[in-house]
């Protein structure tokens, strides 16, 4: 286990912070390899040359045991932009999660390092962490902290259980804990044929600045993922790009539907517009999401297909007509409740996060990670097909994801 500030945050009871995943901090950001000590960051600067074009791509590390708890990560670099996964696990094979921590950084390539030999040196800066809690145990840590260990609420709390969080440096200010990931970290890495090994640091080489990176590599290591069989989280260029669907047409409602996705590194973003007749003329509704998504292992339901987990931090709702607005702000006759506390207005798109929506029946769950599919075939995405709430292939978890493909495909423009 790490430790942050000189705060050891292991708990001889129970192991209680490691379902609050803290038994991992950002490896690149000089917080040290798996099972390795850490301090506070700094912003202090560090020799910085541009972007890390040997780290571009996606690394899985092992199903690995931390203190009682187990764990896996995974790390993508697209240019500049690093993504770090944190998965806990109550089980042995990593398979029953008990929270996700996602790390979004920025990193540049800070030259040769001085040891050990092949080793490079390299500057992150944390900017937003997302949080889900999936357990009760860790929510109510997370939401009222541990008084015996004089740990807080994680940046005020306010989490929902299985409902994703953001986190930045202005909303974690007061946290004596998690504002310390926020800055510029000085670590190391090497990467030895398909493996990336990372810095391990100690008291004196803590990475806290430039002077003191660490000076040796941890033993635990991450595997590049390839484009034929991906076997970790992370994000690819092969999806990067706009994708468009033809007119989705809905004969029993007389509807329609057209659907826009923008993927980027392990950014994907959509907007689904609706329309009140068949052929995508009048419109009815916006909804956007914004999301941050990984690609994980090659799918063992569905030849081609990877896995592909979706947390979406943010919604959009643009009413455009007044049967959509009447849906949106609620109708007592038709005893529909308002979405998300009601207040929108025709052509007004209004944002909505997970606090805005906390307990909406409709759309409560949606600031959730869906487990999906994806598929590319030519110049088509495939999406996952997913089943009713409450079923198999709901996607409510990784042992929820769906086994078939959506027959709806977005073409690449």
């Amino acid at each position: 286990m790490k430790h942050l500030g000189g705060k050891n945050l292991i708990s001889t009871s129970g192991n209680i912070f490691a379902p609050v995943a803290l038994a991992s901090i950002v490896l690149l950001a000089g917080c040290g390899s798996k099972g390795s000590d850490s301090k506070k960051n700094s912003t202090e600067g560090g020799g910085s040359t541009g972007a890390v074009s040997a780290l571009e791509g996606t690394w899985v590390g092992a199903c690995e045991s931390d203190n009682g708890k187990y764990q896996k990560e995974s790390l993508t670099v697209t240019g500049s932009a690093y993504e770090q996964t944190v998965r806990l696990y109550t089980d042995s094979a990593c398979t029953t999660e008990e929270s996700v921590t996602i790390y979004s950084a920025t990193v540049v390539d800070a030259g040769d390092a001085s040891t050990p030999a092949g080793a490079k040196a390299i500057n992150s800066t944390v900017s937003k962490l997302i949080m889900t809690f999936k357990t009760p145990e860790g929510l109510d840590v997370a939401n009222n902290g541990i008084s015996a260990f004089g740990m807080p609420p994680i940046c005020g709390g306010g989490f929902v259980l299985n409902q994703a969080k953001e986190l930045t440096q202005s909303t974690c200010a007061n946290d004596p804990i998690y504002s310390l990931f926020f800055g510029t970290a000085y670590s190391i890495y090497k990467i030895d044929g398909d493996k990336l090994y990372i810095g391990e640091t100690d008291e004196t080489n803590d990475g806290s600045s430039a002077s003191k990176r660490a000076k040796v590599l941890g033993s635990s290591y991450f595997t590049k993922s390839t484009a034929g069989g991906s076997t970790g989280g992370g994000s690819t260029s092969l999806y990067d790009g706009t994708w468009v669907s033809s007119c989705i047409v809905d004969n029993d409602t007389g509807s329609s539907s057209k659907i826009t996705a923008v993927i980027s590194g392990s950014t994907f973003n959509t907007l689904a517009e609706y329309f009140s007749d068949l052929s995508c003329a009048t419109p009815h509704m916006k909804f956007e999401t914004g999301a941050s998504a990984v690609v994980g292992a090659a799918s063992s339901a569905v030849s081609g297909a990877k896995e592909y987990n979706i947390t979406t931090s943010l919604i959009k709702i643009t009413p455009q007509s007044d049967d959509a607005l009447a849906s949106c702000n609620g109708d007592p006759q038709l005893q529909l409740d308002p979405v998300c506390g009601g207040g929108f207005a025709i052509g007004v798109t209004k944002p909505l996060q997970a606090s805005d929506c906390a307990g909406d029946p409709l759309l409560g769950d949606i600031f959730t990670t869906s487990y999906d599919l994806i598929k590319i075939d030519g110049s088509n995405l495939y999406r996952g097909l997913f089943g009713d709430p409450g079923t198999a292939t709901d996607g409510s978890d990784a042992n929820h994801r769906p086994t078939a493909l959506d027959t709806v495909f977005l073409i690449k423009q």
